[in-house]
């Protein structure tokens, strides 16, 4: 069974207007969330369309487009393309779809390294066996000109490419 609603009867108590401009779109989403999750909005409901409901709350229809797909992000809402939005059939009790955010494995945040997994000796050897057969020449600023790409610098003992050691005399 559908329901349509209206924005009167999603009983949104809202004044976006008053809220910063960044902060309309997180606001509308977590107003629908809060009433989808305590059932004000049940399975099947049908949202009023972008366009009625950002005027009827005087923000953006953007501000409405993206805090629906936030939701069907979610799994709150389902969406037709060129149709209706509604509210999704979910579990009762249920967060968001996948339980809310995942802790991450590593975290890659910056200035938040996780450097308990790096390998330190390994790479402190390989550094050291580099840097020993390494000329000083070679940790200064390149040549103006460039160095060589076919010149195999002779310190170098694999047969695989080495760094260019000559200054480039043309191409």
């Amino acid at each position: 069974m559908r329901s349509r609603a209206g924005s009167a009867d999603l009983l949104l108590e809202l004044d976006l207007t008053a809220c910063p401009p960044r902060a309309r779109r997180a606001t509308l989403a977590g107003a629908l969330r809060t009433a989808v999750e305590s059932g004000r909005l049940g399975p099947g409901t049908v949202l009023p369309s972008t366009r009625v409901l950002a005027e009827e709350l005087g923000v953006s229809r953007g501000t409405v487009v993206d805090a629906y797909g936030d939701l069907v992000a979610e799994g709150y809402l389902r969406t037709r393309p060129g149709g209706e939005t509604s509210v999704a059939e979910r579990p009762a009790g249920s967060g968001p779809v996948g339980g809310g955010p995942a802790r991450p494995l590593i975290d890659l945040r910056a200035g938040a390294a996780d450097l308990s997994s790096f390998p330190f000796r390994p790479w402190a050897a390989s550094a050291r066996a580099a840097l020993a057969v390494t000329p000083g020449t070679m940790l200064d600023y390149p040549p103006r000109a460039g160095w060589s790409r076919c010149a195999r610098p002779s310190w170098t003992t694999s047969p695989g490419p080495g760094v260019c050691s000559a200054p480039s005399t043309g191409p």
